[in-house]
C-alpha cells in the first residue's frame, strides 16, 4: 500500500493548489506570546500568507517552539493517517526548518525539505544548514521535483 506524504508550509499558489489534489494537508502555525507581537510590532507574525490559508477541513496545529512536533500532534496526527513522506517548506533554514527536519527523521518520516520554500536571514547560514540537513537527516529537493512528487499520487 502506498501511503500519502504529508505537505506542511505551501510557498506557492501553484503548490499550494497542488497539495489539494488528494494530499493529506498540515499546517503549521506559530503561536506567539503577546509580548512577543507587541515587541515586534505586528499582530499578525503568525498570519498564513495571502492565498496559502487553510481550507475547510485541513489541519492546523498550532506551535510554540522551534520543531513543528515538539510539543504538539503532528507525529501521532501523521502516523494515524498512514503518513511517511513529509514535504518541509518555511521559515528559517537554520532555526525551525532545520529543527522540524530533524524531529520528522526522528520520528521515523522521510523528511524532503524543498530548496525554492525556505529560507534564512542570509545565504550562508541556509546554504550550510541545506548542505547539512542533506547530508545526514533528509532530502533536499527542488520544487519541480516536490510538485511533480505531488502529481504523481492519484486525486
Amino acid at each position: 500500500m502506498r501511503s500519502l506524504p504529508a505537505v506542511t508550509v505551501e510557498p506557492e499558489a501553484e503548490y499550494a493548489d497542488e497539495q489539494r489534489r488528494g494530499q493529506e494537508v498540515q499546517h503549521q502555525q506559530t503561536v506567539l506570546e503577546a509580548v512577543d507581537i507587541l515587541a515586534q510590532g505586528a499582530a499578525d507574525l503568525a498570519a498564513f500568507a495571502e492565498g496559502l490559508e487553510p481550507v475547510a477541513g485541513e489541519t492546523v496545529i498550532s506551535k510554540q517552539y522551534a520543531s513543528a512536533f515538539f510539543g504538539t500532534s503532528l507525529a501521532s496526527t501523521l502516523t494515524a493517517l498512514g503518513v511517511d513522506t513529509v514535504l518541509i517548506a518555511g521559515l528559517s533554514t537554520s532555526g525551525c526548518v532545520r529543527a522540524s527536519t530533524v524531529d520528522c527523521c526522528q520520528h521515523g518520516f522521510v523528511p524532503v525539505v524543498v530548496r525554492e520554500a525556505v529560507g534564512d536571514r542570509a545565504p550562508g547560514p541556509h546554504e550550510a544548514n541545506l548542505f547539512d540537513l542533506q547530508a545526514k537527516y533528509a532530502e533536499v529537493a527542488s520544487l519541480a521535483d516536490a510538485l511533480n512528487y505531488l502529481r504523481s499520487f492519484p486525486r
